[in-house]
């Protein structure tokens, strides 16, 4: 009796020593594992570029139509547009220039023409013309140059 008491006991150890190895086992593969994917993951990222470089951006809302456009014609200009494709507003370098689509026969502009000249605010409205700068208050009854 005292053998197989012995002879449980001795397999009750062994038991227990496997269980110890197995857990370490399960550990170090687990973190074997998470270094793999880790290490796999990273090589996956790819770095962000340092300039992006194009000869105009165009800004789409959801539905595809244009809503923005910043580009360079001769001077950098950017564009917002409406739902139509038309023209509301524009900047650039030297003026704003607000729209009144879709003919444009209507708007108002502010800013210079060149930096020799002062700023003005320019209001053109079907054929009419207001110019407000400096040298005082223009009315033409031209079309409007700007």
């Amino acid at each position: 009796m005292e053998n197989s008491t012995s002879d449980i006991q001795s397999l009750v150890a062994r038991v227990e020593k496997l269980e110890g190895q197995n857990r370490w086992f399960k550990r170090g593969a687990c973190a074997a594992l998470l270094l793999f994917g880790s290490v796999l993951l990273m090589g996956q990222a790819k770095p962000l570029p340092d300039v992006i470089e194009a000869h105009s951006f165009v800004v789409k809302d959801l539905v595809g139509h244009k809503t923005a456009e910043l580009s360079w014609v001769g001077q950098t200009v950017l564009k917002f547009y409406d739902i139509n494709g038309n023209i509301q507003t524009t900047i650039t370098g030297g003026f704003i220039r607000l729209d009144d689509p879709p003919n444009s026969l209507s708007h108002v502009r502010l800013g210079f023409d060149n930096k020799n000249e002062p700023p003005h605010v320019h209001v053109h409205d079907k054929g009419l013309g207001a110019t407000l700068g400096v040298k005082g208050i223009t009315v033409a009854t031209q079309p409007s140059p700007y």
